[in-house]
């Protein structure tokens, strides 16, 4: 009976330090388009070596161990890395379509980043993506931006639609 009420206090003492330890939720950032699909900042990284990974880290890890009958039933998460020859500010973003449940490949025409005068500068013209079966992420290489400001306004142009303006 002590026994198992250690277990129990043990369990309960893990359980407070996971919930008070744990990270706080980023906040996400999203805007919509006309047509309703919503693009979503899954992250921003800045350097010349940026690492962009979605999905379960713990299934990732575990997944070469489970029996190939259920791990094709599992998702894939997806992993990039990407190296540039000079310190650049990387936005993943990804173009969700909520009437249709899937993630979609949105072209962008222009990218601008705002200062906080009001100010555009037309970013790179570089762009990238990598998908899974269920996920799709974009890439944005910018090399100009405000760098003494804590947050900036990329407004971007996409193929046939109004411009949408992101808090980056």
């Amino acid at each position: 009976m002590k026994r198992a009420g250690i277990c129990i206090g043990i369990v309960v003492i893990g359980l407070i330090t996971f919930i008070v330890l744990r990270p706080a939720p980023a906040r996400v950032v999203a805007a919509s388009l006309a047509d309703g699909t919503q693009i979503i900042v899954q992250a921003v990284t800045y350097g010349t070596n940026h690492h962009f990974f979605h999905g379960s880290k713990i299934l990732h890890k575990v997944k070469p161990y489970i029996p190939g009958f259920i791990n094709r039933l599992l998702p894939d998460p997806l992993e990039t890395i990407q190296n540039t020859s000079q310190a650049m500010l990387l936005l993943w973003y990804s173009a969700y379509q909520p009437t249709t449940g899937k993630y979609v490949s949105v072209p962008v025409e222009e990218l601008n980043v705002i200062d906080e005068h009001g100010c555009p500068f037309r970013a790179n013209d570089a762009h990238g993506s990598r998908s899974t079966a269920t996920f799709t992420v974009c890439t944005a290489y910018i090399s100009i931006f405000p760098r003494r400001q804590k947050t900036f306004i990329l407004r971007v142009k996409f193929a046939k639609q109004p411009a949408v303006d992101l808090q980056i």
